[in-house]
């Protein structure tokens, strides 16, 4: 047998009827005084009481795992020792927007949606907007891109404006 202790914790009401399901950070300490830590998922009810369900938790859409998965990187803990997946991508996309146009500016905004980013790219001489701040990304999404795969969204993006330079 295990004690769990929760380290950390995010949760979402999907049905918006007090049944709420978390994506917790946990230490998962045995009887025999070994330790372990990782993620589960796991419904609380309306009176706060976790059911643990013989260990599994039906997630209704993977659309509301990846919202609570984009909540913890929000928070910083999703991904402890590990690279931080927005910082990650922001950066990768920079870094290639500004391999196409040095003098290109690249900047990040807030999505309405846990998990995902928005992002414009103008040029500043002359001023021309390269891609526009209308689209919501997923972190994840990207984050899992190689860098030809980001080159290709970036053309698409700016409508070819963009784009990788020849060597």
């Amino acid at each position: 047998m295990a004690r769990v202790q929760v380290v950390h914790s995010v949760e979402i009401d999907p049905d918006d009827n007090g049944y709420h399901l978390c994506f917790q950070d946990c230490r998962y300490i045995y009887d025999d005084g070994e330790m372990q830590e990782g993620k589960r998922f796991i419904w609380r009810d309306p009176g706060g009481n976790l059911l643990p369900q013989r260990g599994q938790a039906r997630i209704p859409a993977i659309a509301m795992m990846r919202q609570l998965q984009g909540l913890a990187i929000r928070e910083g803990w999703a991904n402890p020792g590990e690279r931080n997946p927005y910082a990650h991508v922001t950066n990768r996309i920079t870094e290639l927007c500004k391999r196409s146009d040095p003098a290109c500016e690249v900047s990040f905004l807030s999505s309405r949606l846990d998990g995902y980013f928005r992002f414009e790219a103008v040029s500043p001489m002359p001023k021309v907007q390269l891609i526009e701040p209308g689209w919501d990304f997923s972190v994840l999404d990207f984050a899992m891109r190689s860098d030809e795969e980001l080159w290709q969204v970036l053309e698409n993006l700016s409508s070819a404006r963009i784009r990788r330079p020849v060597s």
